[in-house]
């Protein structure tokens, strides 16, 4: 190396020999002392040999993230196939932003290994959050590190660098809270109807938060018998009709059309409060807390129940299909709700029989769960508009709002 450098006014140059061409250059180290001068030698030599794993090399977390970030937008913004809606995005910015507010931004990607992992998870833990929001932000890395082992910018097997992630992630388990009967009689019947209207709108048809700040009075046939639902999340889905096929939710949508709140088009304000409303309302109620999503999951367990295909509670829903259905929203976690599905199934609406000791459908009746039979409403008739009257022992929700 010492032959092959040399000073000239005081800073010292070398001679680099590129082994793909076979050409040799000048090239100047930038430095005036010797051993500095070396080691920058070293690496430009590394450089010149390899120039793709030297760009790689240089390639920082920070860049990664956002050519992954660029990558989501260019989908949110792409016709046809299968964009990405723009709150899916802002997902992926928030979750990256998190990570660069931890790491910074011009750490080496090369460096990126289990062990920064193991850290991550460590410090995010210490801080109080949970495993199901590390998993996410740990979600978005992996994404921007298999964008950037594409781009010939990171080398090492992504799956490596996530050894106990993937332990971590998989203790998490979804929320499985749904409402019973006797829970909604109870929670529509604290004061404040006109902000349990859109609790009321959202058990009927199982929309998502976004679609409930979309929702329209035009959305609603005349007969009671669809909704229009305009979600967000996934954009070629986001439009949808869902059928109003139960009594359940046939009175659950009468109570929030006549308790409504809306301005102009819109059904309903103050969404913007919809979580606390509905905590304060279980807490009226003395029942167990509820979160929004809790709503959406009480639906398609009613329809799972009664023995209707995941595919098509997914459709409601606004699924591709229902994995996510058979996964989250659906499952059957009790041995009372597989028994009525089953038996829904089985059309054995006069034999039925639970998980909880055997009762046959005569006797059914003098409980809370709805005879199968007495559920699906007349699509031509619109519903009955002097009370609200659930065929459940004290679920009686008089029109007055007083």
């Amino acid at each position: 190396m010492s032959e092959a450098m040399f000073r000239r006014n005081g800073i010292w140059y070398m001679w680099v020999r590129n082994p793909r061409t076979g050409e040799t250059t000048k090239r100047s180290t930038g430095f005036r002392d010797k051993e500095a001068a070396r080691s920058r030698a070293r690496q430009i030599e590394r450089e010149v040999a390899d120039p793709q794993g030297a760009t790689a090399r240089a390639y920082t977390l920070g860049e990664a993230l956002e050519a992954f970030i660029e990558k989501t937008e260019e989908r949110r913004d792409a016709k046809g196939g299968k964009p990405l809606s723009a709150d899916t995005v802002a997902f992926y910015k928030k979750k990256a932003g998190v990570i660069l507010a931890l790491r910074p931004e011009s750490f080496r990607l090369s460096e990126v290994d289990s062990a920064f992992v193991d850290g991550y998870i460590s410090e995010r833990r210490r801080g109080g959050t949970s495993d199901h929001t590390i998993a996410k932000e740990l979600g978005v890395l992996r994404s921007a590190l298999k964008l950037a082992r594409t781009q010939k910018r990171f080398f090492a097997q992504v799956e490596d660098v996530f050894p106990s992630s993937q332990e971590f992630g998989a203790t998490y388990q979804p929320r499985d809270r749904a409402l019973a009967f006797e829970d909604i009689a109870k929670l529509l019947a604290t004061n404040a109807p006109e902000r349990l209207a859109v609790i009321a709108f959202a058990l009927a048809t199982g929309a998502e938060t976004s679609a409930l700040a979309r929702a329209k009075l035009g959305d609603v046939a005349s007969d009671f018998s669809s909704v229009v639902v305009h979600g967000s999340k996934n954009i070629n889905r986001r439009d949808r009709v869902v059928p109003i096929v139960t009594l359940e939710c046939a009175w659950l949508l009468d109570f929030a059309i006549r308790h409504t709140n809306g301005e102009g088009e819109r059904l309903f304000k103050h969404l913007s409060n919809l979580r606390r409303d509905l905590q304060q309302a279980c807490d009226r109620a003395d029942i167990p807390r509820v979160s929004p999503h809790d709503l959406r999951r009480t639906f398609a367990k009613w329809l799972r129940a009664r023995g209707v295909e995941s595919s098509h509670i997914g459709a409601a829903l606004g699924h591709a299909d229902g994995r996510m259905v058979e996964r989250v929203y659906g499952r059957m976690t009790r041995a009372g709700d597989l028994a009525q599905a089953l038996n829904a199934q089985l059309g054995n609406a006069g034999r039925y029989v639970d998980g909880n000791g055997g009762r046959t459908g005569t006797e059914r009746h003098s409980r809370h769960e709805p005879d199968d039979q007495q559920t699906s409403v007349n699509l031509k008739k619109p519903v009955p508009r002097d009370r609200i009257e659930l065929p459940t022992r004290g679920f009686s929700i008089p029109c007055s709002t007083n």
